[in-house]
């Protein structure tokens, strides 16, 4: 009986629902009473292997939230580290293309400027075509943002940059 409890905790409270449901009508579960007037549901060996494949191919599909957990982690380590990691290049920054530090630290002032924006165009495509889609769209666009950056020949192209890859984010 422990592979069973095993098996429902693997799928939502309405899935299991559901399949208790559906498989009590089709004769596939049954209840027993244990002595001390306890009901008990049981199903048939030959079902639970049936219901632990499909268990399986659940968590293996794409129905599984694993993917999208782990983009979540990424992108929460990625956010974090790329915050705050310009901030050590302020003075580097300024120096290199002639500007006061304060100039220099528009970088960092940017890119969370665009992190508090970001939410507003991306929460409502969010909600409307689920979260996977909008990860997606917005870690590439941050990734392009970046490279380019990286690649930025002046101060101002950092600087925009820096505002749609925080606002990517």
């Amino acid at each position: 009986m422990p592979r069973i409890g095993r098996c429902e905790r693997s799928k939502s409270l309405s899935w299991v629902l559901n399949y208790t449901i559906v498989s009590a009508l089709h004769g596939q579960l049954g209840y027993a009473n244990r002595e001390n007037g306890e009901n008990v549901l049981f199903i048939d060996r030959n079902h639970l292997e049936q219901l632990e494949l499909e268990i399986a191919e659940y968590l293996l599909t794409g129905d599984s939230r694993v993917l999208t957990a782990i983009m979540l982690g990424y992108t929460t380590l990625v956010s974090a580290f790329t915050s705050s990691i310009f901030s050590t290049a302020t003075r580097t920054v300024a120096a290199q293309y002639n500007v006061s530090t304060e100039v220099g630290l528009l970088g960092l002032s940017f890119y969370v400027l665009g992190f508090a924006l970001g939410p507003v165009f991306w929460a409502p495509l969010s909600e409307l075509k689920g979260r996977r889609l909008p990860l997606v769209i917005s870690m590439f666009g941050f990734t392009i943002f970046q490279i380019a950056v990286a690649a930025g020949k002046d101060l101002q192209t950092i600087l925009l940059c820096r505002f749609w890859g925080g606002e990517s984010n």
